[in-house]
């Protein structure tokens, strides 16, 4: 089978200890069968993925934002969101069931821990988490535009407190009554 992206060969090898793949040599991509992963999950080992620290290396970027295409079967893959904070996507093939993954996205599943959270990245309501998450953090950016930063972090403060607190209603009614 040839890579989606620069159509070599992919060698199979294993990208964690028991998850077997079919990775290219040249750029470190790999071609994942998802009821292989499916499998290894169960069989898995609690502490066998245990998340490494995150080194705050800088956002990934998306390593091959043209349309990819299948290797099996030749459809169009889907791109999925890996997170709110990248705009690298995965490419998946739901015929095949399999997904297509650049070998820094995957660097970045196994540097934060996530390797076992693919299916729920890749799952509907994993991909509407991604995008509310984004329209929060623009929503916050406007804010912090708006207010100016020490303002907005003052704002979140107090709504916290007032969310947290068991008299709320009253004291949103008190703030909304106009000063004596």
């Amino acid at each position: 089978m040839k890579s989606p992206v620069n159509q070599q060969d992919l060698q199979k090898q294993d990208i964690a200890p028991g998850l077997a793949a079919l990775v290219s040599p040249a750029d470190g991509g790999i071609w994942l069968d998802l009821a292989t992963y499916q499998r290894w999950l169960q069989r898995r080992v609690e502490n066998e993925d245990e998340a490494l620290p995150d080194t705050g290396s800088e956002p990934l970027a998306e390593t091959s934002p043209q349309a990819l295409f299948c290797p099996q079967c030749g459809a169009l893959l889907q791109k999925y969101r890996l997170s709110s904070e990248h705009s690298a996507r995965l490419d998946r093939c739901t015929p095949c069931h399999s997904v297509w993954i650049d070998a820094a996205e995957w660097a970045a599943l196994v540097r934060t821990g996530s390797t076992h959270s693919l299916l729920q990245v890749l799952s509907d309501a994993g991909q509407r988490s991604i995008r509310e998450a984004e329209t929060r953090q623009r929503q916050h950016a406007r804010y912090r535009e708006r207010f100016g930063a020490d303002d907005f972090a003052r704002l979140q403060a107090t709504r916290d407190w007032l969310n947290a607190h068991p008299q709320r209603a009253e004291l949103l009614a008190y703030l909304q009554k106009p000063a004596d």
